[in-house]
């Protein structure tokens, strides 16, 4: 099996080096100044599972002239055009595309770039990202990436292969017969996080020292189930209670990843609140919390456009 990793951030950079680690084929598909640095200095992972030190496999688009067993989508959101572009030629009708991308409007533009390619549905809990100093941080002990296939349909030989490969490497695979119920706890999870973090810019810990953090927190996280639940996706008992457990530790570092964007004034992943928004316009239903967030960040955005 060949693998493309579409990235080499924290999640491509984390999973790719896992799987070379196993003794996968794997290659990475980057910008030219990432791909310089990976050829002359190899894929470092820093992680308390093991740290990694390797020679990678790297194109870029200009040079990627062959396709692949399965391509690994680890790119930002608003990078995800151009990287079908470049990846292009490495995606034919035998070819598995697993997007590592958080919501649920990249896979209408990946079908339509690709009508003909097999594509999976998947998420990744994992906490990493490259440090300044070009290797990949593992933050904590978690390295969790969960696949599915399209409600209704089965898995195929050529898929049981690829998931037999993939769990020869050091994370855990889970393979979910209710892939989209799960994406859309995650969805939720990450939406009210988000939310709650960036429209109070701090930590859950700094958000409880506050007289109605908590109740704001809570009616945050209540709009976005609220919308799940419209779309026949309701919250299991569970995950909520892991969901409401988390936002009610006191002194607890959490804040969403969008919230450390901003701090270093970087461009935000702001397609996963809109989407939101959206799905709850298309319901008629009220979430005045989420819609206040979402002005709030589109604030920032354009700010940041004007810089």
């Amino acid at each position: 099996m060949n693998v493309l990793i579409v990235g080499c951030g924290g999640i491509g950079g984390y999973f790719g080096a896992r799987l070379v680690e196993a003794g996968t084929e794997v290659t990475f598909l980057t910008r030219a100044n990432t791909a310089a640095k990976l050829r002359s200095g190899g894929l470092h992972l820093k992680s308390a599972r093991g740290d990694v030190n390797t020679p990678v496999n790297v194109v870029t688009a200009d040079e990627l002239n062959q396709s692949y067993d399965l391509v690994l989508l680890t790119c930002k959101s608003y990078d995800l055009e151009q990287c079908l572009q470049h990846c292009a030629a490495a995606i034919n009708v035998s070819t598995f595309i697993l997007p590592m991308l958080n919501g649920f409007g990249h896979y209408a533009k990946i079908q339509a770039a690709f009508p003909d390619a097999k594509l999976l549905y998947g998420y990744c809990n994992i906490s990493a990202a490259r440090h300044v100093d070009g290797y990949i941080q593992h933050y904590n002990s978690i390295h969790e990436m969960t696949l599915g296939v399209a409600d209704g349909s089965e898995l195929s030989d050529r898929l049981d292969v690829i998931i037999a490969q993939l769990k020869t490497a050091h994370f855990n695979l889970r393979v979910s017969k209710h892939i989209k119920l799960e994406m859309w706890e995650k969805f939720v999870f990450i939406n009210a996080l988000a939310g709650v973090t960036c429209l109070l810019r701090g930590t859950v810990g700094e958000i409880l020292q506050t007289r109605n953090g908590q109740s704001v927190a809570m009616q945050i996280l209540e709009e976005c189930q609220q919308v799940a639940k419209a779309y026949g996706y309701a919250v299991r008992p569970r995950a909520n209670k892991m969901t409401r457990d988390a936002f009610a530790q006191a002194n607890s570092p959490l804040s969403a990843s969008m919230l450390k964007d901003i701090q270093n004034y970087s461009t935000i992943e702001l397609n996963l609140i809109a989407e939101l928004c959206d799905f709850a316009e298309k319901k008629s239903i009220s979430i005045p919390f989420m819609q206040a967030v979402y002005s709030h960040l589109q604030v920032y955005q354009n700010k940041l456009k004007e810089c």
